[in-house]
């Protein structure tokens, strides 16, 4: 496949699926409170607070400095510990949107000081990063996600549900639109149908 197509191809994919594609979830109500709903497009939360938390600290810690970036994480973090204990009820998701925006912050101010450290540190930090990533990989393979659909009463119609319907919608006009392009026995029909018009 050359470039050209499969670039094609991937741009066609996300003009379908960009509404529910960055949600990482399914679009049903069971899924709600695991993804913000933003004019019409759904977005994973732990995914959208670690991406602001880093580009937030990552643009900070370039305009403001290290060690004054390290005391507001330091702020946030006591201020998110507060507000856990005192709303003890809120501290199930509160606590995870908390870690996920804290870990973006961290990686943010790691990424920055790529540019900002000398060669030795840089170093350090990008074995930091590398780190973090692999541990946080290892983790979530050791405690996956709980999977709500399994207690779903839609799950006998899985995967053509209401959470899923959207994605299967898309999945039908990509293969209607891609496949006749790449598929080689769809190509080779279209080769005998020449060869006979021809004789």
């Amino acid at each position: 496949m050359n470039l050209r197509r499969y670039i094609s191809q991937e741009l066609t994919w996300i003009k379908l699926s960009y509404r529910f594609i960055w949600a990482h979830h399914p679009t049903c109500d069971p899924y709600a409170n695991q993804r913000f709903d933003v004019m019409g497009v759904s977005l994973c939360q732990g995914c959208t607070l670690i991406t602001v938390g880093a580009i937030i600290s990552f643009i900070g810690s370039l305009l403001i400095g290290f060690s004054n970036l390290l005391a507001v994480v330091a702020m946030l973090g006591l201020t998110a510990v507060a507000v856990i204990s005192i709303d003890g009820t809120a501290s199930g998701r509160w606590l995870k949107r908390t870690v996920r925006l804290l870990m973006g912050i961290v990686l943010g101010i790691s990424l920055a000081q790529l540019f900002l450290q000398p060669w030795m540190l840089k170093l350090g930090f990008a074995g930091l990063i590398f780190i973090g990533y692999n541990a946080y990989r290892i983790y979530r393979r050791m405690k996956p996600a709980k999977n709500l659909c399994e207690s779903c009463d839609e799950l006998k119609d899985a995967p053509n549900c209401s959470g899923m319907i959207d994605r299967m919608e898309a999945n039908r006009k990509y293969r209607q639109m891609v496949l006749p392009v790449v598929d080689p026995a769809f190509i080779k029909q279209l080769e005998r149908k020449a060869a006979d018009n021809l004789e």
